[in-house]
């Protein structure tokens, strides 16, 4: 006798609820300690955010070095990279080395989508941290750690994310903390 999956609304449900998509919105300047000390952190969150899912995703715009480090960290973890790239340009941005490692990172994934600026800058930035924001179940927010910027973008995010009703992990390379705030 043949068997037939059940394709209805519980068998979807229960589909959905073993995936779990996290997006990192990185930060635009961080120390090599800052660095250091986010990418430990992220490290063992990557391990933990998707205990029991089947499907595991990472969304990232691939825009600095430590979301490289990330995404390389999450596919060796078993997760499906999908890159966000924030303007049609981007890639002419990076410096060879991490160009090569950028190409390297989007030839591995599993979807890649380009955001229609035409070159890098902060509004193509923040687009990509929007669409991240809005396509993921978790997000992980590095604040910047230079004290001038950090307040408005990982605000902002924090904002959209309760708009949205997304879980938020901020990471606050200063302060050294890990921060969940209720939603």
């Amino acid at each position: 006798m043949m068997q037939v999956e059940s394709v209805g609304p519980a068998s979807w449900v229960a589909r959905v609820a073993r995936s779990v998509a996290v997006g990192i919105v990185g930060p635009r300047s961080l120390t090599r300690m800052q660095n250091d000390w986010v990418k430990r952190e992220l490290a063992a969150e990557l391990r933990t955010v998707a205990d029991g899912a089947s499907e595991r995703r990472l969304l990232a715009p691939l825009a600095a070095e430590l979301e490289h480090e990330i995404a390389s960290l999450a596919l060796g973890e078993g997760f499906g990279l999908e890159v966000v790239v924030p303007a049609e340009a981007f890639r002419s941005s990076f410096d060879p080395t991490l160009r090569a490692s950028f190409d390297a990172l989007v030839a591995q994934a599993r979807e890649q989508t380009t955001l229609t600026y035409a070159e890098r800058s902060d509004r193509a930035l923040d687009a990509a941290a929007t669409f991240i924001l809005f396509y993921s179940d978790v997000v992980w927010v590095v604040l910047d750690g230079d004290t001038t910027a950090r307040a408005d973008r990982g605000l902002s995010i924090l904002g959209e994310a309760r708009i949205h009703g997304r879980r938020v992990v901020l990471f606050d390379p200063l302060e050294q903390r890990v921060i969940r705030p209720a939603r």
